[in-house]
């Protein structure tokens, strides 16, 4: 074995090592990113558990309609024409209190003269 040969097998020899480091390092980081991943997931009886907390869209549709069934009732009922007959007394009543407030600023203005 001559002197260039054993210098070509240090070489060699110190490439393995670093690519062995180099290696190293990525199985280390690759080991990590693994285990945030694993972290990150859930069990699949958890993901059964949070998908059974959801409501069904049959049962929001069928809620949905319910409601709007009984406020269009609540509309449509005899409660609805209370609504109008209090619009029209007070409209009414600040009818009799502009006349009452025009009738008394004609007597005082007669009554001045």
């Amino acid at each position: 074995m001559t002197v260039s040969d054993s210098s070509s097998i240090q070489k060699l020899e110190r490439r393995i090592d670093t690519l062995d480091e180099k290696m190293d390092a990525k199985f280390d980081e690759l080991t990590r990113l693994a285990l945030r991943i694993e972290g990150n997931m859930m069990p699949r009886a958890e993901v059964y558990a949070e998908d059974a907390k959801r409501v069904s869209t049959e049962a929001y549709s069928v809620a949905h309609q319910a409601l709007l069934d009984r406020v269009t009732r609540l509309e449509s009922g005899p409660q609805r024409l209370l609504g109008y007959i209090g619009a029209a007394t007070g409209c009414l009543s600040a009818a009799i209190v502009l006349l009452g407030i025009v009738g008394s600023i004609l007597v005082t203005i007669a009554t001045r003269h």
